[in-house]
């Protein structure tokens, strides 16, 4: 073997373990039952949030340090694709927000939905108009841009080592949508399944989207802008129900 041999085979990209990817897969999921149901009114759910948070990020970090795989770090952002992602994400924002106004905010099911978000809020501080947008803006720009490079970037790319495109697609976006299901029920009425159910489809159909349009494009700009731009819908419907 030469050099030059060992050199590239020390440089080519290598694919996470599998335990890695299940711990990646399921930990999101196991964070928001315990901060969202099993813990939601202890003093320290603030803390337990942050800190799921920063282990969860901190895992494809962790393996690019334990990997050597350097040659992430100088990439530069591709932008291929943009255009569909964000005519994507414009669409889909749109329909959330006429959605509501137009139809879901009347119906009888979804009462106590503004209370639900008011109580949650309270439980984590943020129960005021001006923290709720530092929150709002916090979640669709930077944790956005957190999800696609744990979802996308991360987790589908190198499921796709270990199975086909289409696998790699489909089991991401179940893994992105399990803790969203959790978090959905939350601000539903106790009981809620079928609309557990029929609000956590969108979620699944955005992650597939996302995980479909990284695999073809490999542009990490492109879901993220689209993905910010449905958070900036979610975010402007939790405020009108609260405030508005």
């Amino acid at each position: 073997m030469t050099p030059s041999s060992i050199t590239a085979q020390l440089l080519r990209p290598r694919a996470a373990g599998l335990p890695t990817l299940l711990l990646a897969a399921l930990l999101p999921t196991v964070a928001a039952w315990l901060y969202f149901v099993h813990w939601a009114e202890a003093p320290f759910v603030r803390t337990l949030y942050s800190g799921s948070k920063v282990v969860q990020f901190a895992i494809p970090v962790a393996w690019l340090l334990i990997m050597h795989q350097t040659e992430y770090w100088v990439r530069r952002p591709r932008v291929s694709g943009v255009g569909s992602a964000l005519a994507f994400g414009l669409a889909a924002g749109l329909a959330i927000i006429v959605a509501y106004a137009a139809w879901l905010r009347n119906v009888a099911a979804l009462g106590d939905f503004p209370e639900l978000i008011y109580a949650r809020l309270t439980a984590l501080g943020l129960a005021t108009p001006a923290r709720y947008i530092g929150m709002a803006l916090f979640l669709s720009v930077i944790h956005a841009f957190l999800e696609e490079y744990y979802w996308r970037w991360f987790f589908c790319a190198h499921v796709k080592w270990h199975a086909s495109r289409w696998w790699a697609i489909m089991m991401s976006s179940v893994a992105f949508t399990a803790h969203h299901v959790i978090v959905v029920a939350c601000f539903l009425p106790p009981g809620s399944w079928l609309l557990t159910a029929a609000f956590s489809l969108p979620v699944l159909a955005g992650g597939m989207f996302w995980a479909w349009h990284y695999t073809r494009h490999n542009s990490l700009v492109a879901v993220w802008l689209s993905h910010m731009l449905i958070d900036v819908a979610i975010m402007t419907v939790g405020y009108t129900a609260v405030w508005g």
